[in-house]
């Protein structure tokens, strides 16, 4: 089974999570919604959670997703420079949103 993640869809925090397709694969992002810049940052946070089973929405606020964590088949490589072309800056986000980029 999945690990399924409950999600409203934007924290209060800013956090959302967005579905983007890379290599016909639907990949699961967390990203910062908030427009306030941040520093050292060069494009908008965002943390790859996986792979995209399934995605159910519900009447209320909140969507679940199930996924995978990223086949090795994947290339971090080109999956880093992908959304680099986006606008996005890879990185993770800890339990109160605080963004950490990741390391060159």
């Amino acid at each position: 089974m999945s690990p399924r993640l409950m999600f409203d869809k934007v924290t209060r925090e800013g956090l959302s999570l967005v579905v983007e397709e890379f290599d016909n694969q639907p990949l699961l992002l967390m990203l910062d919604g908030r427009k306030r810049a941040r520093s050292g940052l060069t494009g908008r946070a965002v943390q790859v959670l996986g792979i995209v089973v399934a995605e159910v929405s519900t009447p209320d606020h909140a969507w679940y997703y199930e996924y995978e964590l990223l086949p090795p088949t994947i290339s971090l490589r080109r999956l880093a420079a992908y959304m680099d072309q986006r606008g996005y800056q890879l990185g993770v986000f800890d339990q109160y949103g605080n963004f950490q980029p990741k390391a060159a």
